[in-house]
């Protein structure tokens, strides 16, 4: 349990004002706030954090930005709850708001929350090492700073009016559907429609479109025991997703090598080249246990734009009903 505290540290234009993990944290209440930029995560356990009437729950690797003067107050939803923490100042401290923003709080999860517990164990290392080298620990807070700044989550989002009703629910599709195949077209359409509705004008939205479109690389994911997630990245940058189901269990190994034989035999081939022999021959290659993975990479081609492809995923469903008709000992 460390804490180090940097209020002789005055010269800097970022410093902690306070850093610290592996805090066993007690209830505080704040009914004025606090007069500086403060931020409180999670390590183990979970508290909750109360703040203009919401209670946020802080679960490990999530934590909250606190501006200055914001009443707030926390606790302990269990025992045993373990946090890390950072409070700010330094010359250029009245200039935080600018590169924070100007919420009352920010709430940070997910990647966002894991690099921000390396910045403060590594600020706290630095400080155990040397707490007079005062540049270093500037530097240690500049980067959380930054932290913050990039592409963090703004207050309550999901409780604004405007979120709720053109930003949630292409959300929640995307987070909902996500076997689908979610092209770029079909988000873009979506939040073509959401705008127009949103300024009562025309949107239009338009996605590059090639005749030649191929699939530059295959991933072959894991994604349950019996289950496969196919990623084809097509040459314009897009991404397709299927998903296969495997009745008799999947595992990495054959994960890696389905991705081996559709990079080997599927990346940058013309739509002309896909030809119900090359279909075949890969459900062949893969055999009956894995060939709904071929499958599952087919499926997302077989649209109006190419009619050479629909004859491909014909070919495709002749050669699996073959497979379901026929015995044959997996390979």
């Amino acid at each position: 349990m460390g804490i180090y505290f940097g209020n002789h540290f005055g010269r800097e234009p970022f410093q902690f004002d306070s850093v610290g993990n592996h805090w066993e944290q007690e209830s505080v209440a704040r009914p004025d706030g606090y007069p500086r930029y403060h931020y409180l995560q999670t390590e183990s356990g979970c508290g909750i954090v109360s703040v203009k009437g919401e209670d946020i729950l802080l679960e490990p690797g999530q934590g909250i930005l606190l501006a200055p003067f914001v009443p707030h107050s926390y606790r302990a939803k269990q025992e045993g709850w373990i946090t890390e923490f950072a409070t700010f100042t330094g010359t250029m401290e009245p200039y935080l708001k600018s590169i924070i923003g100007s919420e009352d709080w920010l709430w940070i999860s997910g990647e966002k929350g894991e690099e921000i517990e390396k910045v403060i164990a590594e600020a706290v290392r630095d400080f155990e090492e040397n707490s007079a080298n005062t540049r270093q620990h500037s530097l240690d807070c500049y980067h959380m700073l930054l932290l913050f700044m990039e592409g963090t989550p703004q207050k309550a989002k999901e409780t604004q009016p405007v979120w709720e009703k053109y930003v949630q629910p292409v959300t929640a599709r995307i987070e909902t559907s996500y076997m689908e195949d979610l092209s770029a077209e079909k988000l873009a359409q979506s939040a073509a429609r959401a705008l127009a509705d949103y300024t009562g004008c025309a949107a239009v939205a338009t996605t590059p479109q090639a005749e030649d479109l191929c699939i530059a690389h295959f991933e072959v994911v894991q994604v349950g025991r019996y289950s496969a997630a196919v990623l084809a990245v097509t040459s314009s940058g897009g991404v397709r997703t299927r998903v296969a189901r495997i009745h008799t269990g999947l595992t990495r190994e054959d994960a890696d090598e389905m991705a081996r034989l559709l990079n080997s035999s599927l990346t940058f081939v013309a739509p002309e080249d896909l030809t119900p022999s090359l279909t075949a021959s890969l459900v062949l290659s893969a055999g009956r246990r894995l060939a709904p993975v071929v499958f599952a990479s087919f499926t997302w081609r077989a649209c109006s734009t190419w009619p050479r492809c629909r004859m491909c995923a014909q070919t495709l469903a002749r050669c699996w009903k073959f497979f379901l008709t026929t015995k044959r000992p997996a390979p």
